[in-house]
């Protein structure tokens, strides 16, 4: 049940600096006053000390303060003890971003081929990135055990006998993968 204010002000009570005017009685009456059923039937219930209702956020209402954004440089986040916590592996099999591209480039080889005493071949194009990075990242891994470092003229390349650790040497049956910044893409070449 709404409460009313008298509207008619005693002529003998005035405190100073707290003056009621018969403006803000009107003011007052003519307003919605909340009462005690309809708080509990149109807002969700908080039982002290904790919030016990289901939150509605009204169309157009801003929230941004309340769960700050995660940062934005790249990674994937996850919120851990109330803050943003990067994610790392885990059961979800994902690729990291250097297997990623080393499967992209297992895809662009044009050819490899044996020629009695090592491997050479080419790939279809080259992005700028690869080109600034291939002669430090791009390895091919032989049978799943050895790293080549490639040696590349434009977009043909051709491997050493050895491998980069002197103590393999390559035979026409090998198989090769791809790696790239010392992850393997694992998609079979040859």
């Amino acid at each position: 049940m709404p409460v009313q204010v008298s509207p008619n002000l005693p002529a003998n009570v005035v405190e100073i600096g707290n003056e009621i005017t018969q403006a803000k009685i009107n003011e007052i009456n003519s307003g919605t006053l909340a009462t005690q059923t309809w708080v509990s039937t149109s807002y969700a219930p908080k039982a002290s000390p904790t919030f016990t209702g289901t939150v509605t956020i009204p169309a157009g209402a801003s929230i941004s303060g309340y769960v700050p954004e995660a940062p934005n440089d790249g990674q994937q986040y996850a919120r851990q003890s109330q803050s943003w916590a990067v994610v790392s592996g885990g059961g979800g099999g994902g690729l990291s971003q250097n297997q990623t591209y080393a499967i992209a480039l297992a895809a662009i080889i044009n050819s490899m081929t044996w020629n009695g005493s090592n491997w050479s071949g080419s790939i279809l194009a080259e992005t700028p990135y690869f080109s600034a990075n291939k002669a430090s990242y791009f390895k091919f891994f032989a049978n799943n055990l050895y790293e080549f470092t490639p040696t590349w003229s434009g977009t043909s390349f051709s491997l050493s006998g050895s491998d980069d650790t002197s103590t393999y040497t390559s035979l026409s049956t090998d198989s090769f993968t791809v790696k790239w910044n010392g992850d393997n893409g694992g998609v079979p070449i040859v």
